[in-house]
């Protein structure tokens, strides 16, 4: 598979370069077909995602209400779509990964596991996908890591530091953080931002 992903992103490179700036007769740049597609193919749908993280604003991910992706295209000059020693790389050490899509409250450590949360900030922009995270989901994460923990699993989940998630995780180690922000609309807007970092140890 990782032949024919570098394969399409290279097509989407060329093709990328070759519109910058222009559009076509509907009005759509290349950026905008692509975004609106919806390819069922899997080899498509990893060249589609890594295309519109390298050439949308920010590398941001965020979906609307329906549920599709909806990031506007960045202003970059030339972006490093295809990078195919990184591709191949990666390809490798994921053959020894397995990877699940779920809900965090279904997952069942074994005894030394780590398990790292890192959901949507309390307190930020939390519309990243189409149902949002709310205190009611921040308060559903605190119940599954206290079952890790309890399993033996070492957590550790990461927040900003509001007194909500301070009240929240009392009695867990909470380490103050300051972490830098590279998504904002200004450059002169990303600072370090106040993080906690919970661990159960």
């Amino acid at each position: 598979m990782s032949k024919q992903l570098i394969e399409r992103l290279d097509a989407h490179q060329r093709r990328h370069m070759k519109m910058m700036g222009q559009t076509y007769a509907d009005g759509n740049s290349y950026y905008r077909r692509i975004r609106d597609q919806r390819p069922a193919d899997a080899v498509e749908v990893a060249a589609r995602f890594i295309y519109l993280n390298k050439t949308c604003f920010n590398g941001l991910y965020r979906v609307n209400k329906a549920g599709n992706f909806n990031v506007p295209e960045g202003t970059y000059t030339n972006p490093n779509i295809c990078a195919p020693e990184r591709l191949r790389d990666c390809s490798a050490a994921l053959q020894k990964a397995r990877i699940r899509l779920g809900d965090f409250k279904d997952i069942v450590p074994q005894k030394g596991d780590v398990i790292y949360g890192d959901p949507p900030y309390d307190g930020c922009f939390d519309k990243y996908q189409k149902n949002g995270f709310d205190m009611a989901d921040q308060k559903r994460l605190l119940v599954a890591a206290s079952r890790w923990s309890a399993a033996g699993a070492k957590v550790i989940l990461s927040n900003a530091d509001t007194r909500a998630m301070r009240e929240l995780y009392r009695g867990w180690t909470i380490h103050d953080a300051r972490a830098p922000r590279t998504i904002g609309q200004r450059v002169d807007s990303r600072k370090k931002a106040a993080e906690l970092v919970i661990t159960n140890a």
